[in-house]
């Protein structure tokens, strides 16, 4: 009776490992959605797996593309460019993102005496 049911248990065992391999492996036959963009002066590549990769990497691309737009000192329409461009002369209207850069940046800076 013993033989048995140690034997049933390693059966159990085995179909589970197996399961266990399937699950795993299975994700590995969907291919990966990839995009590669220049942007805030570097190369960006994201790679994603899954049923809905091509969605979130183009999100993902669309923020990098945005952040660069208004955040890219070497490009003179920028909204950074144009903040650095008035240096305290004037107010100049950013977006909210370029804001929360700006004030982190601000923040850092208190928090390192400027280094």
């Amino acid at each position: 009776m013993y033989l048995i049911l140690r034997s049933w248990r390693a059966g159990i065992a085995l179909l589970l490992l197996l399961f266990a391999c399937c699950v795993t492996l299975s994700g590995c036959a969907t291919l990966p959605t990839e995009q590669t963009i220049y942007a805030m002066d570097t190369f960006i590549t994201i790679k994603a797996y899954g049923p809905d990769a091509s969605a979130a990497v183009n999100k993902a691309m669309a923020v990098f593309t945005t952040s660069d737009q208004h955040m890219n000192v070497f490009d003179s329409s920028s909204e950074l460019a144009m903040v650095n461009a008035a240096s305290g002369q004037k107010a100049v209207q950013v977006s909210a993102d370029t804001f929360k850069v700006i004030e982190a940046a601000l923040a850092m800076a208190r928090l390192t005496d400027g280094a």
